[in-house]
């Protein structure tokens, strides 16, 4: 993982905590133009849309984030 995504990654979280949904997004935005299909970007996105209780949007996300986590998993013992 990139230095610039860790980092990201982190000021993202430290935002969901503290519940500022505009600091997540940008955090979310820098980070999906740096790596889009990382599982913490979709992690991240799937927290945004619960903090904006958009719950369709985040369910779906957190299903996307299980399947790629179980796919890049299996993948690893193969």
């Amino acid at each position: 993982m990139s230095d610039l995504l860790a980092r990201e990654y982190e000021k993202a979280l430290d935002a969901i905590e503290e519940g500022n949904d505009g600091a997540v997004e940008l955090c979310c935005r820098r980070m999906i133009r740096t790596a889009p299909d990382d599982l913490r970007t979709i992690e991240i996105q799937a927290e945004l849309a619960l903090l904006r209780t958009n719950f369709s949007a985040a369910q779906a996300l957190f299903e996307k984030l299980v399947s790629q986590a179980s796919s890049k998993k299996s993948n690893t013992h193969i």
